[in-house]
């Protein structure tokens, strides 16, 4: 009898789970405006998984789908597109796969993250990768391209640094607001929003002080917009539909075009005399935003990443020193060879 009762209290509450539920005191057009929301729902191209993600669509969230079958996926999100004006963003997913598992989670960290990532340094991330971390290979590599240069025919030593015609979408920079690069408020508000076009402004900038700094010793600084092409970044399925009608407008050249204006920039006889210059496909002079030419702002560039870079180099030194004289590397250290 005591195995008997909680079959039946279960059974009782399946009937009130299932049969006896009353009527509803909410439904989906009770939500509140998800705009700016980010929802991932597994298995969401069929079943309840599609009604839950149209009711968030309709709600202005972002949602990623995650489910294994990306032909029976794109069919869904196309007509979701189409009822609800928004397209949700696919990632393949097999749940019982723990590999697949953490290869959706990947992907999705990657879109949600690094738009807005930092270095661990503490830097953004995009003029980090753009523009601090070109002036310092260059920096370290100029000894050598200055000793090339002297015994180089006119022009044949050069450094090519990718522009991009983005840096006309920048607002206007006077002052440039550098220190909006280190993480804090002002980069949250402000740049990250900009991020990939203000980096390519300071990188025009930087390109224009190199070419004034080294113009007596043979080198040659040009900055380069390859032009804009379809790649595997901007030809991706799962994108809004206005981003897809843009890629399709402005994206228009395959991308084995991309590589020819920075080869002409590196290689042209011609373009030798373009230094400080920057240069659009195909292979001709562009006319980039008046500021680039801006000698203090040009001046206020190089200034700012010189002194990140000595920031870096005091912080790797001190780093250095630290573990040098830890317990640990004194023990690990190379003492006095015993004798033989």
């Amino acid at each position: 009898m005591s195995e008997t009762k909680p079959a039946g209290k279960h059974l009782r509450a399946m009937l009130r789970e299932t049969w006896f539920l009353g009527k509803p005191h909410w439904s989906p057009k009770d939500m509140p405006s998800l705009k700016g929301k980010v929802v991932v729902v597994t298995g969401g191209n069929s079943g309840l998984g599609l009604d839950t993600v149209k009711a968030l669509l309709e709600h202005d969230a972002k949602v990623y789908i995650l489910s294994r079958n990306e032909q029976k996926a794109l069919p869904v999100i196309d007509q979701l597109e189409k009822d609800t004006k928004k397209r949700p963003l696919f990632i393949k997913t097999e749940l019982s796969d723990l590999n697949s598992v953490k290869r959706a989670a990947e992907e999705f960290l990657r879109g949600i993250i690094l738009p807005f990532a930092v270095t661990p340094e503490g830097y953004d991330l995009v003029f980090e990768t753009n523009v601090t971390g070109h002036f310092y290979l260059t920096s370290l590599l100029l000894p050598l391209l200055l000793s090339t240069a002297k015994t180089a025919p006119k022009g044949e030593v050069r450094i090519i640094n990718i522009s991009s015609t983005a840096h006309h979408t920048v607002p206007a920079v006077n002052p440039l607001r550098l220190e909006a690069v280190k993480d804090g408020p002002l980069r949250r508000q402000w740049l990250k929003k900009i991020d990939y076009g203000f980096s390519k402004f300071v990188m025009n900038l930087y390109t224009s002080e190199l070419a004034k700094r080294y113009k007596d010793s043979n080198i040659v600084a040009i900055a380069v917009h390859p032009g804009s092409y379809s790649t595997p970044i901007t030809s991706g399925v799962n994108q809004p539909r206005g981003q897809r009608i843009a890629q399709r407008l402005f994206f228009i050249y395959p991308v084995k075009y991309g590589a020819w204006t920075q080869l002409w920039a590196g290689t042209a006889p011609e373009a030798a005399d373009l230094s400080g210059k920057y240069v659009v496909p195909w292979s001709k002079l562009g006319k980039p935003r008046s500021e680039v030419e801006d000698e203090k702002m040009m001046a206020e560039v190089w200034t700012y990443l010189e002194g990140r870079i000595k920031e870096h180099e005091l912080k790797q030194s001190e780093s250095t020193a630290q573990t040098s004289d830890s317990p640990s590397a004194a023990r690990n250290g190379a003492g006095p060879s015993p004798p033989s």
